[in-house]
């Protein structure tokens, strides 16, 4: 994950569109309502110009964004949330999306901390779960009591620590 002073930005092993498809679906079902997806690189080929793939998703929930909005209007125009996601010159794909703290601090709202909180927690684990690829094996363990353990559908990370971690991993 790298930080800028203002954005998360965080590498997806997916590609652009799917990492976007992955975030809408997540956020279809946990009712969120989804504005607009832009893709800004079909702009630059109606324009004449190549662009790498990148799109921005807008998303929001009122329950979120009308008590900031109440707090200081000038808000809305950073609501609702954009994720965007790129594809750099190297075939990287990139998500980012603006710092809760960033946006309290620009607007200068001080009476929603934990609405920021929860903006701040909520954004990072949703983006945490598309960016990721699960690994499609299973992962059996011993523990230090002799117990096996069987772990599916691990992350990928999660499946190369424990592997790393203990000699007696065996992937099936």
């Amino acid at each position: 994950m790298h930080a800028s002073d203002d954005l998360i930005v965080k590498s997806s092993a997916h590609s652009v569109e799917e990492t976007l498809d992955r975030l809408e679906a997540i956020l279809k079902k946990k009712g969120l309502t989804i504005f607009i997806r832009i893709d800004h690189a079909a702009g630059a080929t109606k324009a004449g110009m190549d662009m790498k793939p990148t799109q921005v998703l807008l998303f929001g929930n009122p329950k979120l964004g009308t008590p900031l909005m109440l707090s200081n209007r000038r808000i809305g125009i950073d609501l609702p949330i954009k994720v965007l996601a790129w594809q750099d010159e190297k075939g990287a794909v990139w998500l980012a999306y603006n710092k809760a703290d960033y946006l309290k601090d620009r607007h200068a709202i001080a009476d929603r901390d934990p609405l920021f909180d929860k903006m701040k927690g909520v954004l990072g684990k949703l983006t945490d779960a598309v960016i990721t690829k699960l690994v499609r094996s299973r992962i059996q363990m011993r523990t230090g009591e002799g117990k096996r353990i069987f772990l599916r559908n691990c992350h990928s990370y999660a499946a190369m620590h424990f592997h790393k971690q203990s000699r007696r991993a065996v992937e099936k």
